[in-house]
This record gives structure tokens, C-alpha cells and sequence, in this order.
């Protein structure tokens, strides 16, 4: 028999261990950056069913979108698309893989060429 302690899971650490972008879609993201040594970094749109902006439940499905979208500096704003054009774009289709399934939060990956992800939550997306 299990106690209530041994069933308790924190929800903080549920949330560093979600929140993240698939191993496949760092995969592809590392992949990418490979082939443009120009890139600065990728982005991964992400989306999660059923969620509430800023609020967490443990469990909570997190689904990366299987595409990495290079951002390249500033200085090359004229030729390429930064980081900044390419999270709005993040949301975009994160939103409509989101709007196919129902309503929730999405979210992007900034990835570097190592793999290391940042995870932010748009706060636009709430829906």
C-alpha cells in the first residue's frame, strides 16, 4: 500500500521535466543549425492542450511543432529573418496546430547548437 506522500508528485518538478521541447524536435533543430553556420538559433513552436496561461497542472501534454525556424543576428536583419520574426511566426503555427485540437497555451524553444533549450510560455496565447 502506498502512502499520500509516496503519490505526491511537486509540481515544479513536474514542470522542468515537461516543459521542453521533444528530443525530436531538438534533433532537428541542432540539425538545421548545422546546415547555416550563420543561423544564431532555432526555434521550436510549441503548444499544450487544455492548459490555462500561467498555471501548471502536473501531467500537462506539451507538443513540439517538428520544425525549427533559424533566427540570424541583427546585423543581417536586411537578408534574413531574427529570432524576434521568427517567434512570431513560433506562435503562428503553434496557434493553428492548437486551434486543429481545442483550446490551451503555446509556447516556443530558443535552441541552441549545443541542444540547451529555453522554453517560454506566449503569453499572447491563451485561448
Amino acid at each position: 500500500m502506498t502512502t499520500s506522500a509516496e503519490q505526491y508528485i511537486d509540481p515544479y518538478e513536474d514542470l522542468r521535466a515537461r516543459f521542453r521541447p521533444s528530443r525530436t524536435a531538438i534533433e532537428i533543430a541542432v540539425a538545421a543549425l548545422a546546415g547555416d553556420p550563420e543561423a544564431e538559433a532555432a526555434i521550436v513552436p510549441m503548444y499544450m492542450p487544455g492548459k490555462r496561461y500561467n498555471e501548471w497542472e502536473v501531467g500537462q501534454r506539451v507538443e513540439s511543432v517538428k520544425l525549427a525556424l533559424l533566427g540570424f543576428p541583427a546585423s543581417q536583419v536586411a537578408e534574413r529573418p531574427t529570432l524576434q520574426d521568427r517567434r512570431q511566426e513560433a506562435y503562428d503555427l503553434a496557434s493553428a496546430a492548437l486551434a486543429a485540437i481545442g483550446s490551451g497555451t503555446t509556447a516556443y524553444a530558443i535552441v541552441g547548437r549545443d541542444g540547451t533549450a529555453m522554453v517560454f510560455e506566449e503569453i499572447l496565447s491563451a485561448r
